[in-house]
């Protein structure tokens, strides 16, 4: 029997979920941006290696006890970076939910 094109991914329309929470991610990245450049770029990429981190942990091959711990540590990280900036903190907390860390 011969494939057809129709279930392949790049036949399909990307998810507007996937869209709209890529676009979050991006709008808060540069929020956290211009928040932090020019007078502290120092860090803002330490925020930016803090995002690096948790995806090298979410794509390890680490146990999930491991991979929870990493990103705990990359949280607390970015809480401590934005602590004083509400407004971002929040948001942070809206992409990464305490609830969500042991089940990783």
């Amino acid at each position: 029997m011969e494939k057809t094109g129709s279930n392949t991914t790049s036949d399909s329309p990307a998810c507007p979920a996937d869209l709209n929470k890529l676009n979050r991610t991006i709008a808060f990245i540069l929020d956290v941006q211009t928040c932090f450049e020019p007078d502290r770029k120092e860090t803002y990429q330490c925020f930016l290696d803090s995002f690096t981190e948790y995806q090298t942990a979410i794509t390890s091959t680490d146990t999930i006890s491991d991979r929870a711990e990493r990103i705990s540590a990359m949280r607390e990280k970015v809480t401590d970076l934005l602590k004083d900036d509400a407004d971002l903190l929040a948001e942070f907390e809206s992409f990464f939910p305490r609830e969500v860390e042991g089940t990783i």
